[in-house]
């Protein structure tokens, strides 16, 4: 390492101020790569020692890395041990959280419990793709008899949990079979960024989201939406992006879009629509991608 890892560090911020991304996930790779203990100290400088180390000792299963769009850290987590290890840790961790990655297949087992543990109040940008969040499920399970019991399988209890992070503004929870209750905890929140791409959204969930004040990119892409769905999304007030892939508009959905004040960015990739549409759609949307 030609410099000591305070003046590397240094250095990142300089490339962040340069708006240097390339070369500040450069720097930022080799100083985990040659002195990761040191990283963390930089990084997380309120963490005590010994929780220093045992986090460390889960090698892969969590990783951290400082953040570029904004100062602060990024923290990818990749097994059940890390979950369980950070919430032991809890605020102990310190400030400087802004973006979190739990990988998909961590399952969401303990995540609630996570997120109330660690110090999220500037945590703008949270990603848990494919890790079981989902709607309340009625589930009929037959007893002795003609006994028939009726229960919920799954429930709401993470996602009335991200409603309590106050700074969170850009959520992905891709593939997490989130439906129209989903939705609506959803649409309540500050967000300008939510990506839902591959869950059962539907036309109801669709009419609930677009219930959001703030939603500037909505991704809904493989979400099973019909033109009253895409109609109701057409409505919302600050959108500028739009995903809505792998659905089904029809004609009364294409001219909703073709409407739509303020959309600067469609894409409609496998929607089957006729040239004469995506020209309709051209005519009225800056870029469109189909």
């Amino acid at each position: 390492m030609s410099l000591p890892p305070v003046a590397l560090f240094d250095r990142l911020q300089q490339l962040r101020q340069q708006g240097d991304r390339p070369a500040f996930h450069a720097l930022g790779d080799q100083l985990n790569a040659e002195s990761p203990e040191a990283l963390w100290s930089l990084l997380l400088p309120r963490l005590q020692p010994q929780d220093r180390s045992l986090l460390m000792a889960l090698g892969k299963a969590i990783s951290l890395r400082p953040n570029f769009a904004r100062p602060g850290v990024t923290l990818k987590i990749r097994s059940q041990e890390a979950v369980e290890a950070l919430t032991l840790i809890g605020c102990d961790l310190g400030p400087g959280l802004v973006r979190m990655v739990i990988t998909p297949g961590v399952g969401r087992e303990g995540l609630p419990q996570l997120l109330k543990a660690l110090p999220t109040e500037h945590l703008t940008e949270l990603r848990m793709d494919e890790n079981g969040v989902r709607d309340r499920q009625p589930q009929v399970k037959r007893g002795p008899g003609n006994v028939i019991h009726l229960g919920l399988l799954g429930d709401n209890r993470l996602l009335e949990v991200l409603r309590t992070l106050p700074a969170l503004r850009d959520l992905r929870l891709c593939e997490n079979r989130i439906a129209k209750e989903g939705a609506s905890l959803l649409a309540a929140m500050p967000l300008r960024k939510l990506d839902l791409r591959a869950n059962p959204v539907g036309d109801a969930g669709a009419i609930r989201l677009s219930a959001s004040k703030t939603l500037r990119v909505l991704k809904l892409a493989d979400c099973g939406i019909g033109a009253a769905g895409v109609v109701a999304l057409s409505c919302l007030p600050e959108l500028l992006e739009l995903d809505l892939s792998g659905n089904t508009l029809g004609a009364q959905g294409v001219r909703a879009l073709s409407r739509t004040e303020g959309l600067l960015r469609l894409t409609l990739r496998g929607c089957g629509l006729e040239e004469k549409q995506l020209s309709c759609l051209r005519s009225a949307i800056p870029e469109l991608r189909a």
